[in-house]
């Protein structure tokens, strides 16, 4: 057996394909793409799979003794979450709403504009019966008892009928 010619000679190296992202870009990477997938998927699981990874990357790259990472990956954690539900949770759901599923899922007290309902007078105030829960309205005159309405808007939890 002889040996074979340099220029043809295999380096075991070009077989291997390496990755060229640190262990916190992949992270990121990833993190990001779950973020995405929320948009496409009604749950919030894997948007907070994604703010727990972005939480390890801030608080792993702080140079502090481990009980502060810790601490620091909890309190970025819940400002995250926190921030989500206030301001970036309405921002996916108008996006989800217009381009993707349009007025399929309303969260909250906007998932009761459009239904249809009945008043119902308790202790001399009307009320609307939606789903069998009992909803204050705003306008309450000119309607009676039993009378099917429509919820137009809700504010404070407060509804608007026609």
């Amino acid at each position: 057996m002889g040996t074979a010619h340099p220029s043809t000679e295999v380096n075991m190296s070009s077989f291997i394909l390496s990755w060229a992202l640190t262990l916190n870009h992949t992270l990121l990477l990833l993190a990001i793409i779950l973020i995405i997938l929320d948009f496409f998927v009604a749950t919030d699981i894997l948007t907070h799979i994604a703010y727990i990874i972005l939480a390890y990357i801030v608080a792993s790259n702080v140079q502090l003794h481990f009980m502060y990472q810790i601490i620091i990956g909890i309190v970025c954690w819940f400002v995250i979450v926190t921030a989500h539900y206030l301001f970036f949770r309405k921002f996916i759901q108008q996006v989800i709403n217009r381009k993707i599923a349009p007025d399929k899922y309303r969260s909250g007290t906007d998932g009761l504009v459009g239904m249809a309902g009945q008043i119902k007078e308790i202790e001399q105030q009307k009320m609307v019966i939606l789903e069998g829960d009992l909803w204050p309205i705003d306008n309450p005159e000119g309607f009676q008892q039993g009378q099917s309405v429509e919820v137009v808007e809700v504010k404070d939890g407060i509804l608007t009928i026609k």
